[in-house]
């Protein structure tokens, strides 16, 4: 498995990717607490084209993050809370699969 990250420095990304097959989680959850929509935006485990769906939000809301290095305006739909990426992140990496009990759309 492999764990994918972006690090801008100015407008160059210098991120990279680090295998993961004899590591333990606490290398995610580090790359995970690190992101903070400006040096660090994304953190990628090998999934398609899936994302989770926030159940929780309004379909008509919009919200504004930077991921890979760029503001961009996203349905509040696909934005999740901290707390549900982890859970998310945490089961795909002991699981090599998503949660089936988080709600995911392809």
């Amino acid at each position: 498995m492999q764990l994918g990250f972006d690090k801008w420095n100015h407008n160059v990304n210098i991120g990279k990717s680090i295998d993961l097959t004899n590591a333990d989680f606490s290398i995610v959850l580090e790359k995970f607490n690190q992101l903070d929509q400006k040096q660090f935006t994304q953190i990628i485990l090998a999934w398609d084209n899936d994302h989770l769906i926030n159940k929780a939000a309004s379909e008509n809301e919009d919200i504004d993050i930077v991921t890979g290095g760029q503001e961009g305006t996203f349905p509040a739909t696909i934005v999740v809370e901290e707390d549900a990426a982890l859970n998310a992140l945490k089961y795909y990496f002991e699981n090599q699969k998503m949660n089936p009990d988080l709600t995911w759309e392809e």
